[in-house]
């Protein structure tokens, strides 16, 4: 989680039949709190994707839970391309604005501003 803390996903991914250690549900549970704090989630989700809508909105509610910041967007259509990329602008525009606002607020951080001032400039 140190090198990525901003995500986004189409429909979701819950489960397979590789069981629940590859859910993003249970994995997320799990991480160290740092990462809980500096995770953005995007999600959303076709409402004719009935299992899928159901595992994001369980998803959602484990982020809130936790206390993790996310957006969920319900919108009509389905698990299609087409429906993927009509919403990847969305996902996208998310993903800029997080970053936008990760650079204003470490934009002084290397300014060295906490630094204590030498006393020979004084």
């Amino acid at each position: 989680m140190r090198n990525f803390s901003i995500l986004f996903s189409h429909s979701g991914y819950f489960k397979d039949s590789s069981g629940p250690q590859n859910s993003p549900i249970s994995y997320i549970k799990n991480i160290p709190l740092p990462a809980k704090k500096s995770l953005r989630v995007y999600l959303d989700v076709g409402t004719s994707d009935i299992e899928e809508l159901d595992d994001a909105r369980q998803f959602t509610t484990v982020l809130r839970q936790l206390q993790i910041y996310h957006m969920f967007r319900q919108f009509p259509g389905s698990h299609t391309w087409q429906d993927w990329r009509e919403h990847l602008a969305d996902s996208l525009t998310f993903v800029g604005e997080q970053l936008r606002l990760n650079e204003i607020a470490h934009a002084s951080d290397d300014l060295n501003f906490d630094q204590p001032k030498n006393s020979q400039n004084h």
